[in-house]
C-alpha cells in the first residue's frame, strides 16, 4: 500500500510504502505524481519505505527508470529522499539511484528521517 500526504508546513510530499510493493505499484505511484497538478513543480518527497517488502526483480530496474523519465516531464525538479531499514529494499533503492541519470531528479537513500529532511532542505 502507498499512502500520500502533502505537508503544507514543510512543503514536502510525504509518502509511505507499507506491505508488499511490486513494480506496477511503483509505476502507478509515479504516474499519480505526474498527473497531480496541485503539487509544486519543484517537488520534495520524503518516502518512508522502512516497512516495505519489495516484490520486484533487479531486471525491472530499466522498466522503472523508463517510467520515471516519462513521469518527470511535468516537473522542474523532484528530490526524493527514501528511508530504508532493510538490506534488500535498500539495495533496490540504491540500484535505482545509480541507474537514473535525469537532470531534474535526485534520489537518495537514508536511514533516519532527520538526515533525509536535512537533505531535502
Amino acid at each position: 500500500m502507498i499512502k500520500f500526504n502533502f505537508n503544507t508546513e514543510l512543503q514536502i510530499l510525504e509518502v509511505k510504502y507499507e506491505g508488499v510493493i511490486n513494480t506496477e505499484d511503483i509505476i502507478n505511484h509515479g504516474r499519480f505524481i505526474s498527473e497531480n497538478n496541485t503539487l509544486p513543480r519543484k517537488l520534495k518527497i520524503l518516502t518512508d519505505a522502512r516497512n516495505v517488502n519489495y516484490n520486484i526483480s533487479p531486471g525491472s530496474i530499466p522498466e522503472l527508470t523508463k517510467a520515471l523519465k516519462q513521469n518527470l516531464t511535468k516537473y522542474e525538479l523532484i528530490m526524493d529522499a527514501f528511508l530504508h531499514s532493510k538490506p534488500k529494499e535498500t539495495a533496490y533503492s540504491i540500484l535505482l539511484e545509480v541507474e537514473q541519470k535525469y537532470n531534474n531528479y535526485s534520489h537518495k537513500v537514508f536511514t533516519t528521517k532527520e538526515a533525509a529532511l536535512e537533505w531535502l532542505k
